[in-house]
């Protein structure tokens, strides 16, 4: 089972004051139309995986789609706390079995009153806790691994993988931290697609699975 999610969070360790009365609604602060494009699944949605070194064929299914508003928790607040939006969707391996793995979590942050900004990982079976840099591809800056994001994350205009091209695709590489032991057969790279999720995945030696239509 694997766990795909998107949230608004705040990250920020600074207090932050909302100076309102108690009686005022909370503020809420939702997933823009472009955030939510890069959320891809809908729920009972069949994916398949083919294998490119032969015919064999990984399947998963997405059993759930849980959206929701979820109270701001971190800073000092006077009145109401704000709100967040949370969108977790889980996936289930159906032709193995795996622990529940979060696909994907968006987080906004809550800093000195600005519009929050956009924060997300990425995991897939082997592949653990990898940010990706959706903020800044929405809003076309650099990705500089100084704030978390892996060395080799890139944004790759298209990418033609198995039968299909995807345009704004983020490619994430695992690498085993300095002087650890190799990485053995976990997955060893990801793609996520905009409107698509994760459409191929890599294991050793350049083993790579890919989307099915």
């Amino acid at each position: 089972m694997f766990k795909f999610s998107l949230l608004l969070i705040g990250n920020a360790l600074l207090a932050l004051v909302l100076v309102s009365c108690s009686k005022e609604p909370a503020a809420q602060y939702r997933l823009s139309a472009e955030q939510l494009a890069w959320q891809g699944y809908y729920a009972g949605e069949e994916l398949r995986f083919g294998h490119a070194q032969d015919a064999k064929v990984r399947t998963y299914r997405v059993t759930n789609i849980d959206d929701r508003m979820e109270t701001q928790h971190t800073g000092i607040f006077i009145g109401n706390r704000p709100e967040y939006q949370q969108i977790t969707v889980t996936v289930q391996r159906t032709d193995s079995v795996f622990r529940p793995v979060p696909v994907l979590v968006l987080g906004r942050n809550l800093v000195y009153m600005d519009e929050p900004d956009l924060r997300a990982r990425v995991e897939w079976e082997t592949f653990y806790y990898a940010p990706l840099p959706l903020d800044n591809v929405i809003k076309g800056t650099p990705i500089d691994t100084l704030y978390g994001y892996r060395p080799g994350t890139r944004l790759l205009a298209s990418a033609t993988l198995g039968p299909a091209t995807y345009s704004q695709v983020i490619r994430v590489d695992n690498r085993p931290a300095p002087g650890t032991a190799p990485l053995g057969r976990s997955t060893r790279r990801l793609y996520y697609a905009r409107g698509k999720g994760v459409v191929a995945f890599e294991e050793a030696g350049n083993d790579l699975w890919y989307r099915l239509p």
